[in-house]
């Protein structure tokens, strides 16, 4: 039996994702992240040098995860064979309304439909994994405040919060239905949701007004560190068994109910649909990387 195991982890080189790339090294898996540049690549290698990680099993690819034209060339360039592990944990939140390359806002882009566009492109790798492919997408507590803005989810008049609930929402709908869809077609694959808790990362200080860089200043105060989150993320990715963690929200290692409105199936099946045409994808499940 191959016990080789590769992991892709989003957002590896801050907050929780360094710490996620950490504990996977440590367990001896292969690991593949993204970082927005150069720079930052080094800082993760630099930071987990002075850990005494082993970071020869570590490759990691510069992309703007916000460009839909990187992620197709990111996915083409990822070396592993298989995919044991994928941990869609990038996420960004701005005061001020963004957009991405194809126009979308860009935390709808980022932190909904990265995620959905990527587990599309990988999805043939994740069900060649031995054992099964586990697919987490790290969501929010916020998810529960959002609600999916169908007519207008660009957010006209644009409100960061507003946005952020949204991308969060749309997050565990997505899983809640790919779930469904894997089960449905019989592949080796599970999807679920988590929720990493408040935590003492910098993401509040990063393309946000004064007002809610002194608000987050205080808030993550209240908040666990990234090394407990990502153990807890690291321990449904790794440790439960594959039949029990699809199709739940888990938070620390537990599954906990989500929002009444995450499980409206209507709901999840709209987004599915919106997302494949933002995404122009034809079919979701039609293999366009091997």
């Amino acid at each position: 039996m191959n016990n080789t195991r590769y992991a892709l982890v989003t957002g590896a080189t801050g907050g929780i994702g360094r710490h996620i790339v950490a504990q996977l090294l440590a367990r001896g898996w292969f690991v593949l992240g993204t970082a927005r540049s150069a720079a930052r690549t080094a800082e993760l290698i630099d930071w987990l040098s002075s850990r005494g990680s082993e970071t020869s099993r570590l490759t990691i690819y510069e992309v703007d995860l916000s460009s839909q034209r990187a992620l197709r060339e990111c996915a083409g360039k990822l070396s592993a064979p298989y995919l044991n592990l994928i941990i869609h944990n990038a996420g960004i939140y701005t005061s001020k309304k963004r957009l991405s390359p194809e126009g979308i806002e860009v935390q709808f882009a980022v932190n909904h439909l990265a995620p959905f566009l990527l587990t599309h492109l990988l999805l043939p790798r994740s069900a060649k994994a031995p054992g099964g492919g586990r697919i987490l997408v790290v969501s929010s507590g916020s998810h529960a405040q959002g609600r999916i803005h169908w007519r207008n989810p660009n957010l006209t008049l644009y409100q960061g919060l507003v946005a952020y609930g949204q991308s969060k929402l749309a997050n565990v709908l997505f899983v809640y239905e790919l779930e469904r869809r894997l089960k449905a077609r019989g592949l080796p694959v599970t999807a679920c949701a988590i929720d990493p808790g408040l935590v003492t990362t910098d993401m509040g200080f990063k393309h946000t007004s004064p007002i809610s860089r002194l608000v987050w200043y205080f808030r993550r105060k209240k908040g666990v560190s990234p090394e407990f989150s990502a153990q807890s993320i690291v321990t449904v990715g790794c440790d439960l068994p594959f039949e029990e963690i699809g199709g739940k929200y888990w938070k620390f290692g537990k599954p906990i109910p989500s929002s009444p409105r995450s499980y409206r199936e209507e709901d999840a099946r709209r987004l599915w649909e919106i997302s494949e045409r933002l995404t122009g994808i034809g079919s979701f499940f039609e293999p366009t990387v091997s």
